[in-house]
């Protein structure tokens, strides 16, 4: 864990602020799961991974845990994504969703950081998820 650090704010009374290392992955809703591969994986990488039982919710954790990745069905979770860019600009922001491109554009449009496809590789949605390009092992 990096060390705690002070903040002051006027007349506040000054509060300890913790920040972690860990990397986090929200799900934005219960039936979006992981395929095992790709959750295998991210454990063996050191990732956590948070599910909520819906794109409000997963706002909610988001603020409260600030992760690394939050990710979202599409064409519901578009509204909470533009939220979501806002509120936690250095989040990625992943929509999964259809093979349409006005979906994606309109997710692209709301900061979603991935657009990636229901039909993608297991290679692609990990690569989305991190923001780094990785291979699936066998």
């Amino acid at each position: 864990m990096i060390p705690t650090s002070q903040c002051k704010s006027g007349n506040r009374k000054d509060r300890t602020v913790e920040r972690t290392t860990q990397r986090r992955i929200v799900l934005g809703m219960k039936a979006l799961q992981l395929p095992t591969a790709v959750e295998s994986r991210l454990m063996r990488m050191g990732w956590s991974i948070v599910t909520a039982s819906g794109p409000d919710a997963a706002r909610v954790v988001a603020r409260d845990t600030r992760p690394t990745s939050v990710v979202l069905l599409a064409p519901n979770g578009v509204l909470t994504c533009a939220k979501l860019a806002q509120e936690l600009p250095d989040a990625r922001i992943v929509i999964i969703g259809p093979d349409d491109a006005k979906i994606e554009r309109f997710a692209r449009f709301a900061g979603a950081t991935e657009y990636v496809s229901i039909t993608a590789s297991s290679e692609q949605l990990l690569g989305a998820l991190t923001g780094e390009e990785l291979v699936m092992a066998c």
